[in-house]
């Protein structure tokens, strides 16, 4: 019954989004209204994508399942004693006082005066505010559609406070001349407790030059099938200290898929990062879901380095929940698509928080370093890696599943051994192709290596405890080999390994069974070294499928994870 209602709910999306518009009728997508709650149950529910033929996995979006107490990890832990949140106590509205004034039509701070602009009109087709001092911008039930421009024009160097009360609606049309439904020369803090609606008919919803930082309330914004453009697009810094952003990014035509957020940095200043301190955050995107993605090869405008941006994306805490559903393909660099999950074209910091993947590309990829520190992560790839760094990979704690998919692909790939480290933390990895292993001289912690039957295994101590029970998401079929770690696992210790094990108890998180009772064969595992255990075989389950009917073989490329 799901299935089919999700099947239902995906066509009639798929009609909605396609019909014909004119100069007097906007775009509209007809979708129910997204709130808090709406956004923890879309955690739980499938996505029904259609298969094209050449993929290389029969995996599917699976179930996001939790029964972890989320309350403390929406917390922001945002601070000026922790460099990586990017705190800055001129981001708070306390740290202002303005002077309110009633507004209907664009204004230009002449006087400098940092002015609360109040908006409650449902007639206006533009807003633009222009200021060189700090100033807020109160949305109180304001309705804002555009025709031929953005719904918002903020200009100046002027700081934006962007409070929203009530329930605030902005969109463009397709004939908007700018790069979003909100365009702002400055940075933009939003903060109130209402809630904003925007959708996006010709490119970005947000097109922020400076940073874009979200303290509260709750956003959707959709761009829909006549977008070019990204749902958030930032030249400096993105951070999200609290809230709850929902994006849907749904423009699947070839070449103007839509991403979620992007940070595209800039080296006119210290640029490039994408933070997440706390609240909570779901996209469903047809391209990346989140990246930090400036490239020197594509994006260098300077021969001098030392301006570069920093393109690092760092989880502090925060829900994150992201699922892409683009399919990968690669005809020249620039017609492209890799629908990762989470992206950093440098390092990808993960401190702690709940994070949940599906992609169909890697679910978290980084370019020079990949380091989990804390948090549960679970990562989801249905055609590719789990987690794969072009550089690095260090795990010191935290909790983390990475299911890949099927041989040559892993759930963990750094290209060698010598470049990944297990210093402490749960680590699941399963797929059809060799997870890297450690290099024993770089860890100080146990990892065992084997093979995976069925669709659970379960680790006992030797006095018949359990120490880790676990089962694969329904969904995900790219299962032989595993690697396994935990700071439960002591050397010169015995134990007992459970392949295709009968478990009950409490689904904590995403298939981590806890209070958990095993049946079983057992299979005894003497622990002498910090790496037991030998690579599997691999399995290349559904990769080799036959191409479809139109398939030219002289307009692909050999597909690489990075161009360098």
């Amino acid at each position: 019954m799901k299935v089919l209602s999700s099947l239902l709910i995906f066509m009639l999306l798929l009609i909605s989004c396609s019909t014909t518009t004119t100069e007097e009728q906007q775009p509209i997508i007809k979708r129910k209204e997204v709130t808090v709650s709406d956004m923890v149950k879309n955690v739980d529910q499938p996505i029904m994508v259609p298969r094209k033929m050449g993929s290389f996995s029969n995996n599917e979006i699976v179930t996001f399942t939790s029964t972890l107490d989320s309350k403390a990890y929406l917390e922001s832990v945002s601070a000026p004693d922790n460099i990586y949140t990017l705190y800055n106590e001129m981001d708070l509205v306390e740290s202002y006082s303005f002077i309110d004034k009633e507004i209907n039509s664009s204004q230009a701070n002449e006087e400098n005066i940092s002015y609360n602009y109040i908006v409650n009109s449902q007639e206006l087709e533009s807003l633009t505010i222009e200021s060189d001092v700090p100033y807020m911008l109160t949305l109180s039930s304001a309705s804002i559609n555009a025709k031929t421009t953005p719904a918002i024009i903020l200009k100046g160097e002027g700081k934006c406070f962007l409070n929203i009360e009530g329930n605030v609606s902005l969109s463009d049309s397709i004939d908007n001349s700018k790069k979003g439904v909100i365009t702002a020369e400055g940075d933009v803090i939003i903060t109130g407790n209402g809630k904003l609606d925007v959708i996006a008919n010709k490119k970005h919803g947000f097109k922020v030059d400076g940073n874009l930082r979200v303290l509260s309330s709750a956003i959707t914004i959709t761009t829909t099938k006549t977008s070019d453009g990204n749902a958030i697009s930032v030249d400096t810094n993105f951070i999200q200290d609290g809230g709850d952003i929902a994006i849907f990014a749904t423009n699947d035509t070839h070449g103007l898929e839509n991403k979620g957020i992007k940070v595209n940095g800039t080296e006119e200043r210290e640029s490039g990062k994408l933070v997440i301190n706390g609240g909570r955050l779901y996209i469903e995107s047809v391209d990346k879901g989140i990246t930090a993605g400036w490239k020197l090869e594509e994006d260098a405008e300077t021969p001098d380095t030392s301006d570069d941006p920093d393109p690092s994306l760092y989880i502090n805490n925060g829900m994150v929940t992201i699922i892409t559903t683009g399919e990968i393909y690669e005809y020249s660099e620039e017609n492209s698509l890799s629908p990762e999950g989470i992206e950093a074209k440098n390092k990808l910091v993960i401190n702690g928080g709940i994070i949940q993947v599906s992609a169909n590309d890697d679910a978290l990829n980084a370019g020079s370093a990949i380091e989990i520190n804390g948090g549960y992560i679970f990562c989801q790839s249905r055609a590719a890696d789990a987690i794969d760094s072009n550089g690095i990979i260090k795990i010191t704690g935290g909790t983390t599943i990475a299911l890949g998919s099927n041989a040559p692909e892993m759930g963990i790939d750094c290209d060698s051994a010598e470049n990944f480290s297990y210093l402490g933390g749960t680590l699941i990895a399963i797929s059809g192709g060799n997870n890297n292993a450690p290099e024993v001289s770089d860890s100080t912690g146990c990892v065992i290596r084997d093979n995976i039957e069925g669709n659970s295994f379960a680790l006992l101590d030797e006095k018949g405890n359990v120490v880790i029970a676990y089962t694969i998401p329904e969904g995900h079929e790219s299962k032989n080999a595993l690697l396994l770690a935990s700071d439960d696992i002591k050397l010169n210790s015995t134990y007992y390994y459970i392949s295709d094990a009968k478990l009950s108890g409490k689904n904590l998180f995403n298939g981590i069974i806890s209070n958990a009772k095993v049946r079983g064969d057992k299979k005894e595992l003497t622990i002498n070294d910090y790496i037991t255990g030998e690579s599997q075989e691999m399995d290349f389950g559904q990769m080799r499928k036959a191409p479809p009917e139109d398939f030219d073989p002289s307009k692909m490329m050999p597909r690489f994870k990075e161009f360098k």
